[in-house]
């Protein structure tokens, strides 16, 4: 499991699809801590870019300074209009992102490219100073979504 822990996640994805007895254990809780704590060493950063203005192409991009220095297209940036913000460092390597001009909130996995658009919030004021971020509680192992205004 250790190596296994130490491959990309797209990588871990495609082994998850060889038996059950894989999925199962590249799907626990153990494994996926494993993994998150190798893929985010103090040392290894990885950061998401979104180009704006005339280099925006419809993609978000990674960049890790400590590999080779290219620049990688990881995903297509279908998040509505206006610029793609990430809000949040990773949380279990999923990544909340706002997109600008009413686009919404999403949850984001760079590693697979999926994203999850979240319900509008009904509280008033929505354009007033707030800080959102995720959440997971080391008692609990499901997530949560803080908005703090």
């Amino acid at each position: 499991m250790e190596i296994l822990a130490r491959l990309p996640a797209k990588s871990v994805g495609h082994c998850r699809c060889l038996s059950r007895a894989w999925r199962a254990m590249l799907s626990s809780d153990y494994f996926v801590d494993l993994h998150a704590w190798h893929a985010n060493k103090p040392g290894h950063p990885q950061l998401l870019l979104s180009p704006v203005g005339s280099s925006y192409d419809g993609y978000i991009y990674s960049w890790r300074p400590s590999g080779s220095g290219a620049v990688e297209k990881l995903m297509r940036d279908d998040f509505g209009g206006g610029e793609t913000v990430p809000l949040t460092k990773p949380c279990r390597g999923l990544v909340l992102i706002r997109a600008t001009d009413g686009g919404g909130y999403f949850v984001c996995n760079p590693s697979t490219g999926e994203s999850l658009a979240l319900p509008d919030s009904e509280a008033p004021l929505k354009m007033t100073f707030r800080r959102d971020g995720l959440e997971l509680p080391f008692y609990r192992r499901d997530m949560a979504l803080v908005t703090a205004q």
